[in-house]
């Protein structure tokens, strides 16, 4: 199944006053601050190269601090251009009539 403008929602875990995987720590102010800076923003894939290839977008909305199973998450909604599923399908006259996901994805391209 392959779709286009998929709606997504991305929950970030933010430990405040400890290092997250670069070495880095974040206040809580800081964070705060930045919510309104995540509107409209692209949704990248970057490779192991540095390679970048935007994959979808942000809404336009802020962003929200989440408190969710005792930890901190940075909740942003937003669209990604291209994917879907792969299936084992039952196809009868082009016309699917019963199907399995096998796996979800997401495309770089249309």
């Amino acid at each position: 199944m392959r779709q286009e403008n998929i709606e997504i929602t991305i929950k970030i875990p933010i430990d405040f006053g400890k290092p997250d995987k670069n070495g880095v720590i974040y206040t809580r102010k800081a964070v705060e601050k930045a919510l309104c800076t995540y509107a409209s923003r692209p949704i990248l894939i970057i490779d192991d190269s540095g390679n970048q290839s935007i994959i979808g977008i942000t809404s336009n909305e802020k962003a929200k601090l989440l408190l969710e199973d005792n930890k901190y998450k940075i909740v942003v909604d937003g669209i990604i251009k291209y994917g879907g599923s792969s299936e084992n399908c039952e196809i009868e006259n082009k016309i699917v009539k019963d199907f399995t996901i096998t796996s979800v994805g997401i495309c770089k391209d249309d």
